[in-house]
């Protein structure tokens, strides 16, 4: 049965796995390489999972009790930028592709973090060659905003970063809404 839910502290193990999954398997579609974050002690999310509370968060989807996948949220912190956080490190296993597991994580973050009190948009970036990510970025709402051309240097060239963004009042945001 698939679950999906805010992770804590008794998560860890389970978002160190993931994430680490996702790095080795998909090298292609993460900025952060599998060597270098498999030596850090602490990872980015791991103090968020402590503080229950916190505008920045972790979602993950369990297959029962396995975690099959991540996707986290981090709001800015600087008073002007406040209106506005970013999704990131979203990743669901390859063995649960095309169920529709990816959609209801991504989903269940965006809620969350709209509805946190004057959060008005949320960016992510994704590597320009990740056709089902961006796919299933634009059925939930995202639409492109910008490049960044040969933003990752990897062994078999240059990719660029697709900048996206979503409103919290976007029409296919609330047209999903009244679905629901």
């Amino acid at each position: 049965m698939i679950s999906i839910r805010r992770l804590t502290e008794r998560d860890k193990t389970d978002y160190r796995r993931v994430r680490l999954e996702c790095l080795k398997n998909h090298p292609e579609s993460f900025g952060t390489e599998y060597a270098e974050e498999k030596t850090k002690a602490v990872l980015f999310f791991d103090p968020y999972l402590s503080q229950p509370d916190s505008e920045n968060f972790l979602f993950g989807v369990f297959d029962g009790k396995k975690c099959v996948g991540i996707c986290g949220f981090v709001r800015q912190e600087r008073r002007r930028c406040r209106h506005h956080g970013s999704i990131i490190s979203m990743y669901v296993n390859a063995d649960y592709s095309g169920r529709g597991v990816g959609r209801k994580l991504i989903d269940a973050v965006i809620e969350a973090a709209f509805s946190q009190p004057g959060l008005e948009q949320i960016e992510l970036g994704v590597m320009a060659n990740n056709i089902s990510a961006l796919t299933l970025y634009r059925k939930v709402g995202f639409k492109e905003c910008g490049r960044l051309k040969n933003y990752f240097k990897t062994e078999k060239g240059h990719q660029s970063q697709i900048i996206m963004l979503c409103k919290k009042q976007s029409e296919v945001r609330s047209s999903l809404k009244s679905k629901i």
